[in-house]
């Protein structure tokens, strides 16, 4: 691991305990809060022990972006556990993404619609000023 990689990972251990020492949980109950923020902490000492002798670059890099991503989501939906989807997203191109894993799939999901929905309005933008043409197997905006 290079020196950049280790200080980054290390810089995303300090900030879960950072979040974890500031966390309250969304209902306001003390107990759920304190509950909550011991849930942080072990989670986060488990997956980073867990995956403390990779060695593969690509390997310590998707860890990265999977921390990032669920403290994110964390901040974003106030709930510090992974959040289990089981439902078919419909993204209009002939087949459908069926989320069952828990989180990291999650992300991916989220993270294809978002460009996915970039893609189809920079298509539908070209279209309105007449660059190109509808094509009959795409679904209207």
């Amino acid at each position: 691991m290079s020196a950049t990689t280790r200080q980054e990972v290390l810089g995303l251990y300090r900030k879960i305990f950072r979040i974890a020492k500031k966390w309250h949980s969304a209902s306001g109950v003390k107990e759920e809060t304190i509950k909550e923020k011991q849930y942080i902490v072990d989670e986060a000492r488990t997956l980073f022990n867990k995956n403390k002798h990779v060695t593969d670059i690509e390997t310590i890099n998707q860890c990265i972006e999977e921390c990032r991503a669920r403290v994110e989501i964390g901040l974003h939906y106030g709930i510090p556990y992974p959040r289990p989807v089981s439902k078919a997203i419909d993204v209009g191109i002939k087949n459908h993404i069926v989320c069952s894993e828990i989180f990291y799939f999650y992300c991916l999901t989220i993270l294809f619609i978002f460009r996915l929905k970039i893609c189809l309005s920079r298509w539908s933008h070209c279209e309105n000023k007449g660059v190109i043409q509808r094509l009959p197997n795409l679904p209207p905006n």
